[in-house]
Order: structure tokens, then C-alpha cells, then sequence
């Protein structure tokens, strides 16, 4: 999903580390997953109604915003994750302060009329 979501209208990239975010954004300042590995095994607990135990987020209108708890997906109390302060000229994050985070910021947007998960990040 990570690959794909630049070119569907998103802005994942931009709050993975090691991503390159969309051309003209960049990661600092943001939060960031420490790989695409680690936002990967987020997302599919997350849409997997088997091993999340919170609500499902309510799409309607032309955006949708959820903040779950790692613990409601995971069952763990936080996840790994970087705070970015800077970066290289594609947008990359250079520089990074290690933090722990205990939810996952999701917004979803209607993008060229389809739902797109538009970002997800980690917040505490």
C-alpha cells in the first residue's frame, strides 16, 4: 500500500522512514513509522476485524479522520517511531529523535472519487 499511495492521491510516504515522501513535501517536522515494515503490520492488524477491537472509523462526506490506540490494534502500549528535524533535498528524513508513540493518527480522503487512506502516523 505504501508504494502505491503517492500515486493515488496520498501522503503516506511522508510519515515512513526511509519513504520518499510526494515531491514538494518532506518529513520534517512530522512523526514517523520506523519502516514500511513497521506501518505494513500496523495497517493490516488494523483492517483485519480479528485482531482490532476498536471501532471502525465512519467514512462519509469527502474525509474521514481516526486516531486509534496501539493497543487496540496491537496489544501492545506504544510503538517505535522517529521524530523528524531534518532531511536531504527529496524530502527524506536525515536527522531523527527516537520517540514512543500510544496511537495512530488515520485520515482517509476521497481522492478522483475514490476513498484513499490520504496519511497515517504516529501521535501520543
Amino acid at each position: 500500500m505504501s508504494a502505491n499511495n503517492n500515486a493515488a492521491g496520498g501522503h503516506l510516504n511522508q510519515h515512513i522512514y526511509g519513504a520518499t515522501p510526494p515531491a514538494g513535501t518532506s518529513q520534517v517536522g512530522k512523526t514517523l513509522f520506523t519502516s514500511v515494515e513497521e506501518y505494513t503490520g500496523f495497517w493490516n492488524n488494523y483492517v483485519d476485524p480479528k485482531k482490532y477491537t476498536g471501532v471502525a472509523v465512519q467514512c462519509s462526506g469527502n474525509h474521514a479522520r481516526q486516531s486509534v490506540t496501539v493497543y487496540s490494534v496491537l496489544k501492545k502500549d506504544k510503538i517505535g517511531g522517529y521524530s523528524c528535524t531534518a532531511a536531504d533535498a527529496a524530502g527524506r528524513c536525515t536527522t531523527q529523535t527516537r520517540s514512543q508513540f500510544s496511537s495512530v493518527q488515520l485520515d482517509f480522503e476521497v481522492v478522483r472519487g475514490s476513498w484513499v487512506l490520504l496519511t497515517a502516523y504516529p501521535v501520543n
